[in-house]
């Protein structure tokens, strides 16, 4: 036994074909009127399971045709409307359409003898009317389901324009600069603290390069839009940049792809951190430490230089207590002692207070 699926539907034909098949049929199927007509004359089914609403030839003018061919005539004709052999409304449990399916095929059988109703195809008007019945039963069923459609899509909007309403104030209302550029690196967004860490108004920016770039630096910054576009994303990246003013500023930066609703990249975003007072603090930091490490060098220096010099100023009175007051070396020794005092007064500049001697 052979069945003909005709179906705009390619789920409810898989699941049409995987029933008949079960029950022993060979299964051929069409998508519309005019592909299930040709596929009717050349192999002419055994039945024919036919929807209503198909594009190029529908169910109706399917059913015509098929009727109005003296080979077809004769071949039972499975519709979802009157005027074919029987009426099966679908979504049907499998086992309910077989059930159905195998009571249409007996009562077929049973008045196969009997001759064609002419209303059913002749009687234009009746045919007409069972149609328009049925076109605008269908017509009702789309109506509501683009109505759904229409009510999910508002609803689907209404959230994306909140959420979208929410990033844009989270945006603007944060403490760190946020930029987002396209693919051709041109401003799209430039939130308030981006116009207070680097001086330009969103409205001097938007639509033009990004300004933070010095011509000096602009190698660099493709080569970093490259390593994006190739890793999606670039954490805490320290890099050099330029305000309004012409100064100099020290960037953290942070940024990632931006896609649209296919996938595709269509920008990028950045936030920036000024690191520029962090890294005075820092080289001053770096400073006080140096001297420090100066101040402890020289004061272990000062320590044992002077030292040395309670040593000379010691032997220096020894032997001016062995002098006569006319020795005539006791001037040159008392000039010895002299400059060794004051050699002990300047180390001591040099050494640490009394409490961090150790």
């Amino acid at each position: 036994m052979k069945a003909l699926i005709v179906d705009d539907n390619a789920a409810d034909r898989k699941i049409l074909r995987a029933n008949l098949e079960h029950h022993g049929y060979e299964v051929s199927e069409a998508g519309d009127g005019l592909e299930g007509l040709k596929m009717a004359v050349k192999h002419r089914p055994d039945i024919i399971i036919s929807d209503a609403l198909m594009p190029k030839m529908d169910g109706f003018q399917f059913l015509r045709a098929v009727k109005k061919d003296e080979a077809l005539k004769p071949v039972p004709f499975v519709f979802h409307s009157a005027g074919a052999e029987a009426f099966i409304v679908k979504p049907k449990d499998p086992e309910e359409f077989w059930t159905e399916l195998s009571g249409i095929l007996d009562d077929y059988r049973r008045q196969k003898e009997k001759p064609l109703a002419p209303e059913l195809i002749e009687q234009e008007e009746e045919y007409l009317k069972k149609y328009s019945h049925i076109v605008a039963t269908k017509l009702e069923e789309k109506v509501k389901e683009l109505g759904d459609e229409i009510e999910e899509r508002k609803k689907a909007e209404a959230t994306l324009r909140e959420t979208t309403s929410r990033l844009a104030s989270l945006v603007k209302a944060s403490p760190l600069a946020i930029i987002s550029l396209d693919t051709e690196g041109k401003v799209t967004d430039w939130n308030e603290a981006a116009e207070r860490v680097l001086g330009w108004e969103a409205e001097e920016v938007l639509g033009r390069p990004n300004p933070i770039v010095p011509p000096e630096k602009r190698e660099e910054y493709r080569a970093l839009q490259a390593q994006l576009l190739k890793s999606a994303q670039l954490p805490m990246l320290e890099v050099a940049g330029r305000r309004k003013d012409g100064s100099d500023i020290t960037i953290s930066l942070s940024s990632a792809l931006l896609r649209d609703a296919e996938g595709r990249v269509n920008g990028s975003m950045a936030i920036l951190t000024d690191l520029t007072d962090r890294k005075k603090l820092e080289h001053q930091l770096r400073q006080a430490q140096k001297m420090e490490a100066v101040g402890q060098l020289a004061g272990g220096v000062a320590h044992d230089f002077n030292n040395i010099l309670s040593a000379i100023i010691g032997y220096a009175h020894l032997a001016l207590m062995r002098m006569h007051e006319d020795d005539p070396l006791r001037h040159s020794q008392e000039q010895i002692l002299a400059s060794a005092e004051r050699a002990s007064h300047l180390t001591q500049n040099f050494l640490p207070p009394p409490s961090r001697r150790t």
